[in-house]
């Protein structure tokens, strides 16, 4: 092979992914560089240069052997052949593809569900009765000074408040206040005029 020749040959095909027309040059002359073409490399070829069209026919059996080993090879037809192989194949991926989307979405759709949802206001009652049992599990010695003063303040309030019960009042008790108390006063007088007195004069 001449040597200009060989360099060129070798430029095109380090920058094979880059040519889409071959212009009017023969078939033998491209052959090297067309059998290392992919599928959708050769049909633009073929379009800008249709005069290599009749000549290509091996190249695509080549490709359908390479690309769809499993395929069952036609003996005539090949370009054809492979165009059905790949829309086949096209149509096979978008529908993995959409169960794939709908399995993801699926499984978003319940991670959302089960997702914890933190609570920012929480009610004060809730916080110190959290706090109150925190505390009181936890070890006096391992306390600060206003954990144990807190301590010592609610057990306090806690005792005052077992000690001291309110006292309820109503209206019935009120008044049964007051008639004990004129029946007792009633009581006292009866007793003070019965008894003598020790100042009295004896009676004859």
């Amino acid at each position: 092979m001449h040597p200009l020749k060989h360099l060129a040959l070798q430029k095109c095909l380090r920058y094979i992914n880059y040519i889409t027309d071959v212009g009017e040059a023969p078939y033998e002359l491209m052959e090297p560089i067309l059998c290392k073409m992919s599928a959708p490399g050769l049909e633009a070829i073929e379009k800008a240069s249709p005069q290599l069209r009749d000549r290509t026919d091996p190249l695509w059996k080549a490709l359908l052997v390479r690309d769809f080993p499993t395929k069952d090879i036609p003996s005539t037809n090949f370009r054809s052949a492979y165009a059905k192989n790949h829309k086949e194949k096209q149509r096979r991926l978008k529908s993995v593809s959409q169960k794939l989307r709908a399995s993801t979405e699926s499984l978003n759709e319940q991670k959302s569900m089960m997702k914890i949802t933190p609570l920012d206001d929480i009610p004060l009652s809730i916080k110190r009765a959290e706090l109150a049992r925190k505390l009181s599990n936890t070890p006096k010695k391992n306390l600060s000074i206003m954990q144990k003063a807190r301590m010592e303040v609610r057990d306090n309030l806690r005792s005052r408040s077992k000690v001291h019960k309110p006292i309820r009042v109503t209206a019935s008790s009120v008044i049964a206040s007051q008639n004990n108390s004129h029946d007792q006063s009633s009581h006292n007088q009866t007793r003070s005029s019965t008894i003598p007195s020790v100042f009295s004069k004896p009676r004859k």
